[in-house]
């Protein structure tokens, strides 16, 4: 499993409740900044699982991985609404463990999803379950 796949499902496991991935892949220690707001491990947890199944997340594609660095990108949009984001993250790891998540996320006026081979009814809402997309095999 690549980084950035252990990374979406702990978060996606997380946005259900089931904190056990994340709690065994991020430090102790961690910082999670997004949008420029600097965020403890505690509150991270809080923020995650307060999402539900507000947001749908797209394909996802590494940017670059090492032992001590992932940089993704992904999509998303809003489950209810029309409003479609890029999301790129910087990820550092310290001791094999996520220490720092840096995301920055940029609204983009049109659906990616047109005409490409996937859409958003086909994957799967940040809540566990339901139908799964293959760039999402987690």
């Amino acid at each position: 499993m690549t980084k950035a796949d252990a990374f979406l499902r702990a978060w996606k496991s997380a946005q259900k409740g089931d904190f056990s991935l994340f709690d065994e892949i991020v430090h102790t220690d961690y910082e999670s900044e997004n949008q420029g707001v600097l965020v403890n491990k505690e509150t991270s947890k809080a923020v995650i699982s307060g999402i539900g199944d507000l947001i749908i997340i797209g394909p996802h594609r590494t940017i670059y991985e090492d032992n001590n660095f992932l940089c993704f990108a992904r999509y998303s949009k809003v489950r209810e609404g029309e409003i479609f984001s890029d999301l790129i993250s910087a990820v550092y790891y310290k001791d094999g463990k996520i220490i720092k998540n840096e995301t920055i996320r940029e609204e983009i006026a049109s659906d990616l999803s047109e005409g490409q081979d996937w859409n958003w009814e086909g994957l799967r809402v940040i809540k566990l379950g339901g139908p799964q997309h293959p760039f999402l095999e987690c």
